[in-house]
């Protein structure tokens, strides 16, 4: 027989597999159903696994400080330093920052009740790219702009628009000196981003501040006082911030590698890190067990259903089909039955993904997902579900190529 009439006869043998499905549909359908009995559960327990591990991800995502890696102690680093530093992957931002006491600054508002006492803040310099500007249409703080916390804009009274006074004072030359300078308010940050009273200023507007505390001339304040040397070498700290949540941890072994103690989320990424394994393995071990019994549970009717057809199928022996058309029939409704299973299983997961939402939309925060069934997890369940349908099929199809035609003649 020719491999072209092979092959013939082996796509008859799959309709005829599928015509079986049809007459017998009652038994068709429970096999459908049980498929769904195991896949939909799976479906489900996957979709919340899911859902709560990447909506912890996501809310450590969305909160820069849970990014963020902060030296605990002040030093001299050097270009040499930040140059090795941005090597390293994983970096999604990197400022330098001066001595913490040339970064207070006072700030006073018109808004203020009079009598107020100036509010001190941080400041930090901020550049595009900052993860605390993500989200804000302001952008990056230009010199005479500056963008406060919201503990300092409401100590100040003010809002996006406003004008505050910035005032920084030295003693040169056994002198008082002291600059005032008007800055526009730019935006306010939401509280979950910084929580005390900060500043985010452009980077040349910070180390002015410092050039000018230390007696050095700033063109930014006053040309009054020491001329550079040379140019600066040393920062006293940085900001740093890590692309993702995974990347946090690498850095703060590198960091601490160069001598440094470092202050990061580290213990509530290992947390959520700890509940997706331990999920993902619940899930493999409930998996693994679901579906075992339903491949063997699809295997043993599919068998029933060969040796219920034992003459029918030896008369599809007896006419010349061949043993891998004869394999075939069992394997085509193996297929057929598992998709059609997740077909129902999927329809199932996904109003079960409703009702959960429903039933815990009072005790979830704003803007929280507990279930989420990617078109992935699906593809690979599927994917898994056809290999185990095929697995199902093998002791089915090894009995009808067992099939004697001699025994259908005895029978006819």
């Amino acid at each position: 027989m020719t491999a072209q009439a092979q092959a013939r006869l082996i796509w008859l043998a799959g309709g005829l597999a599928c015509r079986d499905m049809w007459r017998d549909v009652r038994m068709t359908l429970c096999l459908l159903v049980g498929v769904a009995a195991v896949v939909a559960p799976l479906l489900v327990l996957f979709g919340l696994r899911y859902g709560v591990v990447e909506g912890l991800r996501d809310e450590l995502r969305r909160n820069p400080s849970s990014l963020e890696l902060r030296p605990l102690t002040q030093g001299r680093f050097d270009e040499a330093f930040f140059t090795s530093l941005r090597e390293q992957p994983g970096i999604a931002y990197l400022e330098p920052t001066p001595r913490y006491l040339a970064t207070i600054l006072s700030l006073t508002s018109d808004r203020q009740p009079a009598g107020t006492e100036p509010v001190q803040v941080d400041m930090l310099p901020s550049r595009a790219g900052d993860p605390l500007l993500s989200g804000l249409a302001t952008g990056a703080p230009p010199r005479d702009g500056i963008i406060l916390s919201k503990p300092a804009a409401e100590r100040l009274h003010v809002g996006a628009g406003d004008l505050v006074q910035a005032r920084i004072a030295r003693i040169y030359a056994e002198q008082r000196q002291e600059v005032n300078l008007p800055l526009r308010v730019l935006a306010v940050l939401p509280l979950d981003r910084i929580r005390r009273e900060a500043a985010l200023m452009a980077p040349e507007f910070v180390v002015a501040s410092e050039n000018y505390l230390e007696g050095r001339n700033s063109s930014l304040f006053t040309n009054a006082g020491e001329a550079f040397a040379e140019p600066r070498r040393f920062f006293a700290s940085f900001r740093l911030y890590a692309a993702d949540i995974d990347a946090v941890e690498p850095l703060r072994a590198w960091l601490v590698g160069q001598g440094l103690q470092v202050d990061t989320a580290a213990g509530e990424i290992r947390m959520v890190q700890r509940l997706d394994r331990a999920l993902q393995m619940l899930f493999t071990v409930v998996a693994g067990l679901g579906g075992f019994g339903a491949a063997l549970g699809l295997a043993v009717s599919l068998w029933g259903n060969v040796e219920r057809k034992r003459h029918e199928l030896g008369v599809m022996r007896l006419i010349g089909f061949p043993s891998a058309a004869m394999a075939a029939f069992p394997l085509v409704q193996a297929v057929l039955i598992t998709l059609g299973g997740l077909a129902l299983s999927v329809g199932v997961a996904l109003a079960a993904g409703g009702m959960v939402e429903r039933i815990l939309s009072g005790t979830l925060a704003e803007g929280w997902v507990a279930y989420r069934l990617p078109l992935d997890a699906v593809l690979v369940t599927a994917s898994m579900a056809v290999l185990a349908a095929l697995a199902s099929a093998f002791m089915a199809g090894l009995a009808a190529t067992r099939l004697d035609p001699a025994e259908t003649m005895r029978t006819l």
